[in-house]
């Protein structure tokens, strides 16, 4: 079984879709130390970038532990493509946790126009601390500079740099080949940590080839909860769809996110669309972009929304968003095991409920999919078809 550690659940979904498409049996998994389904690749989704760093250690220690006692062939830590999270201290846990001394990390994604250049870090061309990152409420981007980001990652030239030194290794790398030839040249004594190319290109050199998936068909969206909870581009809530389709898309109130107003009222008025339509659309809306707290609250809220409409009616379709908000719903509805199956574009996954935690109860008969975006990723074409 090939392990992957997420530090958010849209990156794991990420990551799930790439295993589905190269033939795997994909299993992802959140916030649960139960049972581990049978999958030839299971995707740990925590929620460590969203953690304080103590927290998001200890979260990264306890999955580290279970997969040890589980047994997995080969281990990935994925990380985030424009360089948020705890990424060193998390990668000094897996380290200690395998007893592997190298960490060869390569976060960058040629193929959606994210590279390493000169050591610094660019999106279609623009440093990253000039891009909407600099403004991300949790993680904001400083610098494009890896060393000023990360003062202990060390940025190698060549992979015969990197096979000569321990601890965490960036590196230059600006297409496909090059991340390629990374992979290629490391070894046992070397753990892998980074974005959806670099996966890709390791399932490639564990052997495995990719296949052309069946064409979906599109959401039905039948009896369909869709959150919107990113302040991103690419919003869900902007699509032409949900007018054709008679969709109502509910913003959040101001109100309502700056606590001057009781949530279960917004609630209660959203329970109401939802039972006369079926289907609901819920969005952030235009919100500020502050600091941590808000968006804490940002997701918690809208966590509350969605596991007050599930109590009127499972839906058969639930599309969410924004990866920090996702974790926060499928925790809140305890929701903890899915089999993959179906990539709708790179990064959005559609998954069925397999398991569920603590007091949640499922009817045996009811299958319910769940869609799963990063909010700074497009929808693709294939899923308002």
């Amino acid at each position: 079984m090939i392990a992957v550690i997420a530090d958010d659940i849209t990156g794991a979904a990420e990551i799930a879709g790439i295993g589905l498409r190269f033939g795997l049996r994909v299993e992802m998994v959140v916030n649960s130390d139960g049972k581990v389904p049978d999958a030839d690749l299971l995707v740990y989704a925590t929620d460590t970038r969203s953690l304080p760093l103590a927290e998001a250690v200890m979260d990264t220690r306890r999955v580290m532990g279970q997969l040890n006692r589980i047994g997995y062939r080969a281990l990935f830590k994925k990380v985030d493509s424009a360089l948020r999270g705890h990424v060193v201290p998390e990668i000094e846990v897996v380290q200690r946790a395998t007893g592997i001394p190298r960490t060869r990390y390569l976060p960058q994604n040629p193929s959606k126009g994210r590279v390493i250049r000169g050591g610094n870090y660019y999106i279609n061309g623009q440093p990253l601390d000039r891009t909407l990152f600099a403004e991300d409420p949790e993680f904001p981007a400083r610098t494009a500079n890896l060393s000023e980001r990360f003062p202990r990652i060390q940025t190698v030239l060549t992979a015969a740099d990197a096979l000569k030194s321990s601890g965490i290794q960036a590196a230059n790398a600006e297409s496909d080949a090059e991340i390629a030839r990374f992979v290629r040249q490391a070894d046992e004594k070397t753990v892998l940590a980074g974005g959806a190319d670099l996966f890709t290109a390791w399932l490639r050199e564990l052997g495995w080839r990719e296949r052309t998936l069946p064409e979906f068909p599109g959401l039905g969206l039948r009896d369909a909860i869709i959150v919107c909870g990113s302040t991103a581009q690419h919003s869900l809530a902007e699509y032409d769809y949900f007018r054709r389709k008679l969709i109502p898309v509910e913003d959040m109130p101001m109100e309502v996110f700056e606590l001057q107003r009781d949530p279960k009222a917004w609630f209660a008025g959203l329970a109401e669309i939802y039972e006369l339509h079926h289907s609901i659309a819920v969005a952030v809306g235009d919100k500020p972009r502050k600091d941590r707290c808000y968006a804490v609250r940002l997701r918690n809220i809208m966590a509350a929304a969605v596991s007050a409409l599930t109590e009127i009616r499972l839906p058969h379709e639930l599309v969410i968003e924004g990866g920090a908000t996702a974790f926060s719903v499928l925790a809140m509805l305890g929701w903890s095991c899915f089999r993959v199956t179906d990539e709708l574009a790179p990064g959005v996954v559609r998954m069925v409920l397999q398991g569920a935690s603590g007091d949640c109860l499922i009817p045996d008969n009811r299958e319910i999919h769940i869609t799963l975006k990063p909010g700074s990723y497009p929808w693709g074409d294939r899923i308002f078809s």
